[in-house]
């Protein structure tokens, strides 16, 4: 099918994210075309005002797991009655029917018999494992209280850390912490509106960033865009600078961080398979910005 989209503008993101006015676009084979040959006999135009093509988003719904990540689907564990076999029977599983899988620890306070048998299989798998940890402050005073240490050293003794984790919530972690995050190559996925919502505070974005951690998100509802809206505004309220955090940051923490996590072997192509057209109100000069700011999911056209 030939589709034409009249007069729209483009998101891509590869070095850098890069904004253009297209113009008129085809979409043939699944693939996109600029030449003017190109826009005759198509099955269809689509000329709404302020289109905009943008790579599809990557995000975690650890409730749902329905999303696909650099387009390829994933699934998470089952840890009742974790052993040896019952893990690697899973992986068997998961490969047959090419699904990526993922090591979600909601609770860390496990026994040791289990991190022995979770770790090593992970690394030998290269199998990423994404914890809860930092998610409130009475979590952070039962490991002081306990073990007279943080989560985080927690982890560090069992080994999870040299496995890269992806540290799920992290809304009260201290910088001392996400140092150790960050010499260890974590991930930092941010879990917002959930964290915002159930009054557990707020992750430390811009510590997280200066310190060189990746960042991604979570959404239990499949609504990055509030992801997005919020991780680019709290930082800017909180520190009182409007320079806190940049767009293309933000966007690319929506877009491409999840390269580090699963490789995107099409990453420089823009196809009907890895993009969404999407509507835009247009209330700022600047297609970014009114992806981030006013961006939401009814906004978004399905052209065929």
């Amino acid at each position: 099918m030939k589709i034409c989209l009249k007069n729209v503008s483009i998101i891509s993101v590869n070095n850098a994210v890069e904004v253009k006015r297209a113009g008129d676009v085809v979409f043939e084979n699944n693939k996109i075309f600029y030449e003017k040959n190109n826009l005759e006999n198509c099955d269809k135009v689509v000329r709404d005002e302020n289109l905009v093509i943008l790579p599809k988003f990557n995000y975690f719904n650890v409730e749902s797991r329905a999303n696909k990540i650099n387009n390829v689907q994933y699934d998470f564990f089952n840890l009742e009655n974790v052993t040896l076999k019952s893990l690697e029977n899973q992986f068997e599983n998961f490969k047959k029917n090419d699904i990526l899988p993922f090591m979600f620890l909601k609770d860390i306070l496990l026994p040791e018999s289990v991190y022995d048998i979770i770790v090593p299989f992970c690394h030998k798998n290269k199998i990423k494992i994404m914890v809860c940890v930092g998610e409130t402050l009475t979590e952070l005073g039962t490991f002081d209280k306990l073990y007279n240490m943080s989560p985080i050293d927690f982890l560090e003794s069992y080994g999870v850390l040299d496995c890269e984790p992806i540290i799920f919530s992290a809304a009260n972690l201290e910088k001392d912490d996400l140092e150790k995050l960050s010499y260890y190559g974590a991930t930092i996925c941010l879990n917002l509106t959930h964290d915002l919502l159930c009054g557990n505070g707020i992750a430390s974005i811009l510590t997280m960033q200066k310190l060189g951690l990746n960042i991604v998100f979570n959404t239990n509802v499949d609504d990055v865009f509030k992801e997005m809206f919020l991780c680019y505004t709290l930082p800017k309220g909180l520190l009182n600078s409007k320079t806190a955090i940049s767009l293309r940051d933000v966007f690319c923490m929506a877009t491409t961080n999840f390269n580090k996590i699963v490789k995107n072997n099409n990453a420089n192509e823009i196809n009907l398979s890895n993009c969404i057209v999407l509507k835009t109100d247009n209330k700022f000069d600047d297609e970014l910005k009114n992806v981030v700011l006013t961006g939401n999911n009814n906004q978004i056209v399905n052209i065929f």
